[in-house]
């Protein structure tokens, strides 16, 4: 079975954080990846109301990552990895509310022409 490979497969690796929209249970107790979770978040796709979870695991051995190893253009996002949990939730859930520009629309804001 293909998870199970890549389960193998990643916890041989030196990843610390491993990405997906698989729940804990197919993760963790099906599939065997060495990894507790970290967050989930509720997302939804642009333009349809198709909604998932997506979850944040980290691994639970004693492996680490190597620091110098990161890209440059990804240092931002692991330095957000490494808070707690609660930090993390906050953090993604604040960007996304920018993005999605969740505040309240107002007449004020709209362009006169």
């Amino acid at each position: 079975m293909l998870w199970i490979e890549l389960a193998k497969i990643w916890n041989c690796s030196s990843s610390s954080f491993l990405i997906c929209y698989h729940g804990p249970r197919d993760i963790i107790d099906t599939y065997e990846f060495d990894v507790e979770l970290v967050t989930q978040k509720q997302t939804s796709m642009h333009g349809s109301k198709e909604g998932h979870t997506g979850y944040i695991y980290k691994r639970k051995s004693g492996r680490s990552f190597d620091r110098t190893a990161c890209d440059p253009l990804f240092q931002i996002a692991f330095d957000k990895v490494e808070k707690s949990a609660q930090e993390l939730n906050d953090e993604v859930g604040a960007e996304i509310g920018k993005i999605q520009g969740t505040g309240p629309s107002t007449r004020s804001s709209r362009r006169r022409l």
